[in-house]
């Protein structure tokens, strides 16, 4: 009797604990994944959108999410992960009028990943939208990164960009 008054009181304190560092982190619980399961995000209240371009793009209200899984294997000698990062920045504010870099290279140590963030405001037709690009560095180990794209109108962006980076802060591998 004695033994499973611990085991309950031991699986319980292992809930607890599991809830209360899960609070720390992400607090949303809708995970979006690609279509082979190889990488994915939590995000709530958004929803996935086909686009050939992303393994995954959602959209909500406010805002857009697209993330590309590269796999350094299939670049030339040479190229990095930065390079990655850099020819995404280029590729896209070449496409937009008015660019400004709003915040440079920016780096954010997350469990075991490095996520290196650049941050544009551009305009598209008669709005201004914040472009948050980041390259999700899963370690020396993988050869995978994900380049993790957010758009949203600035005045949104401004006031939730620590949501942002939360949604940043949960993309895994899931292999």
């Amino acid at each position: 009797m004695k033994k499973k008054v611990f085991l309950v009181m031991a699986l319980v304190l292992l809930i607890t604990s599991v809830i209360a560092c899960s609070s720390k982190e992400s607090r949303a619980t809708t995970v979006h994944k690609s279509k082979d399961g190889k990488v994915g995000f939590l995000a709530d209240g958004y929803t996935e959108i086909e686009h050939k371009a992303f393994d995954i793009r959602c959209k909500s209200d406010e805002g857009v999410i697209g993330l590309m899984l590269y796999n350094m294997k299939d670049f030339r000698d040479g190229y990095t992960k930065m390079d990655v990062l850099d020819f995404q920045v280029n590729d896209l504010m070449s496409k937009r009028e008015n660019p400004v870099l709003k915040s440079d290279l920016k780096k954010i140590e997350h469990n075991g990943k490095v996520i290196y963030q650049k941050i544009y405001l551009a305009e598209k037709g008669n709005n201004k939208f914040m472009y948050i690009f980041n390259l999700v560095d899963f370690g020396e180990e993988k050869d995978e990164v994900a380049y993790v794209i957010i758009t949203s109108r600035v005045s949104y962006g401004e006031r939730h960009m620590d949501d942002f980076n939360e949604i940043v802060k949960t993309t895994e591998l899931f292999n």
